[in-house]
């Protein structure tokens, strides 16, 4: 199950996608930390929601970050492994290096931003955007 904040004329969503199908879950929670905070039994209800929730086709909805309003700064990690490291440094014609020890860094919560949204810059302060894929992790919940 691909869980997914969304948008349409109401407002963000929560939902599941299901090929390309989008199937809204805001019965079972109001945005995707209530679900995250709801655990296993969070996810059950969602795909048990999903037999009766209404859906709607992917390509009609505008996907947001999955939490768009995160409570606190993203922890980070770069570099994070060889060939990113060598991409990173050939994209500015330098040799590569690649580090002995983690580099960790934090991103602001108000530096979220979805798969289609632009990103802010200001060119007086710098014309270098660097672009990554990224990945969210959940390791526990205490």
């Amino acid at each position: 199950m691909k869980l997914i904040t969304y948008s349409q004329q109401d407002g963000l969503c929560i939902g599941a996608v299901d090929g390309n199908r989008v199937f809204d879950l805001s019965m079972v929670a109001p945005d995707m930390l209530a679900l995250i905070e709801m655990g296993a039994e969070g996810l059950s209800r969602a795909k048990a929601a999903m037999a009766t929730a209404v859906s709607i086709p992917l390509a009609n909805v505008h996907l947001h970050a999955p939490i768009p309003n995160p409570r606190r700064n993203v922890m980070c990690l770069g570099l994070n492994y060889a060939e990113h490291a060598a991409e990173s440094y050939g994209a500015r014609g330098q040799a590569t290096v690649i580090p002995t020890a983690p580099i960790v860094f934090t991103k602001a919560t108000t530096a979220v931003s979805g798969p289609t949204d632009p990103i802010p810059y200001d060119p007086l302060v710098s014309t270098e955007i660097d672009w990554e894929a990224e990945l969210g992790v959940i390791i526990g919940m205490a």
